[in-house]
């Protein structure tokens, strides 16, 4: 059994839903494939869950540090990490329904499964081939652990911050791009030991150098 589009797209992120959704409005008749969820690295690994633990953040030191100055006084003041990755995972899922609702809005079929390209023009998924002239690899990419650190236990990738169910005493935080000093923002809130370690002059070495001072 086989199927017929005039584009193929490989890749539920931020790449390939957006292809799909414009192919489609411009009329064309178009699938998308994904083995995992959609959103990519942004919604499920990023942007969205950064933020979402962030606002927990940034919260909890709030109410410790400022609610004296309002005439609100706090003690015993405590978290539940259990809570804060609810709120993110909670997060999370809407972004994914929402470009799922998109997909579904313009006509786009969508396949939950992993694709394989037989050649230039046809896709195989389990037993069933699609064929499109267009096909769009849109398959992003995924956390590593380079050497030496793959050999030490132990070892985080932003993906396992994700799915922790407790809070360390303390982190070494290896880059100090956006991403390192999220989580060391995020750590540190909580009382964490944080070191973040950045091999650059400067902590976010891409940015203003005024505004990383004002960060450090």
């Amino acid at each position: 059994m086989s199927k017929s589009y005039d584009a193929v797209v490989i890749g539920g992120g931020p790449g390939g839903y957006v292809a799909a959704i414009r192919l489609a409005q411009l009329g064309k008749k178009v699938v998308i494939i994904e083995k995992n969820e959609f959103g990519g690295t942004c919604t499920n690994k990023g942007c969205i869950p950064t933020k979402a633990l962030l606002t927990a953040a940034h919260l909890y030191r709030d109410i410790k540090e400022k609610s004296s100055k309002f005439g609100i006084k706090v003690s015993d003041l405590e978290y539940e990490i259990s809570g804060i990755m609810k709120h993110m995972k909670k997060s999370v899922m809407l972004s994914r329904k929402g470009i799922e609702f998109l997909l579904k809005k313009n006509n786009v079929d969508v396949i939950k499964n992993e694709a394989k390209l037989k050649d230039r023009e046809t896709i195989v998924v389990k037993d069933e081939e699609i064929h499109a002239k267009n096909i769009v690899l849109a398959q992003g990419s995924k956390a590593i652990v380079f050497p030496p650190f793959d050999e030490i236990p132990g070892i985080w990738t932003s993906d396992d911050v994700f799915e922790m169910n407790k809070m360390p005493e303390s982190i070494l935080i290896i880059g100090g791009g956006v991403i390192g000093v999220e989580f060391a923002t995020f750590f540190s809130s909580f009382g964490v030991e944080v070191h973040l370690v950045e091999i650059a002059e400067h902590i976010l070495p891409y940015e203003d150098e005024d505004v990383a001072e004002e960060i450090k």
